[in-house]
């Protein structure tokens, strides 16, 4: 297994995309999805 090291600008960088596909899909369905498969990937490897 390996672990996940977000850097600052990694987080930053990631928070602004989910914002991105909100504002421009006019729907958080796509960025909830997004969330979904990151947080997917963190639990296995934890």
């Amino acid at each position: 297994m390996f672990q996940i090291i977000w850097s600052d600008e990694a987080q930053v960088d990631y928070i602004n995309t989910i914002n991105y596909w909100i504002e421009n899909n006019q729907s958080e369905k796509y960025a909830l999805k997004l969330v979904e498969e990151v947080e997917k990937k963190r639990r296995i490897n934890l």
